[in-house]
């Protein structure tokens, strides 16, 4: 879904780093106009606002935590926002991590498939602090207003313990 979100981005106007494990992928992504970085810390060197948009916790943590993860060169006021389906711990271990970098971390599971998200069509469902998910914050201005809805605790939030 990554990759469609990326020719969303691009046909609006927005300037987009990448970064992909698939050099096929970089090739296409600066095709439609993209900077591809070599890494997810060059990622971090240039954008304030970071979509994670891989499949799993372990890409997710990779792409964080990484020899040359994002956390090597985030900045306070930097936002993260974390695309793939997590569980709450892990949700909530990379909002500490990176908390502690000065950086807010955004829970952002997205909803709609390839398609939609080139038609500018998907969802994305938010939680973190109120103040990043209100749509006049950049990140969020490429979407509809009907396509963002949040919460302050992580969309993938446990349920009570009997």
């Amino acid at each position: 879904m990554g990759f469609a979100l990326l020719q969303r981005l691009r046909s609006e106007g927005w300037p987009v780093v990448v970064h992909d494990i698939d050099p096929q992928r970089c090739k296409a992504a600066k095709a439609l106009g993209a900077t591809v970085a070599r890494h997810a810390a060059e990622v971090a060197q240039h954008c304030r606002q970071t979509l994670v948009v891989v499949v799993d916790a372990a890409q997710t943590a990779e792409v964080l935590w990484g020899d040359h993860g994002l956390h090597t060169q985030a900045r306070p006021g930097d936002v993260v926002w974390l695309c793939p389906t997590l569980g709450p711990q892990d949700v909530e271990d990379a909002a500490a991590r990176l908390a502690a970098l000065g950086v807010t971390v955004m829970d952002a599971p997205m909803s709609g498939g390839p398609l939609r998200a080139q038609q500018g069509e998907m969802s994305l469902m938010l939680a973190g602090p109120p103040s990043c998910c209100k749509p006049t914050r950049p990140c969020s201005a490429p979407w509809p207003d009907n396509a963002l809805s949040s919460a302050t605790k992580p969309v993938t939030q446990r349920a009570p313990s009997s």
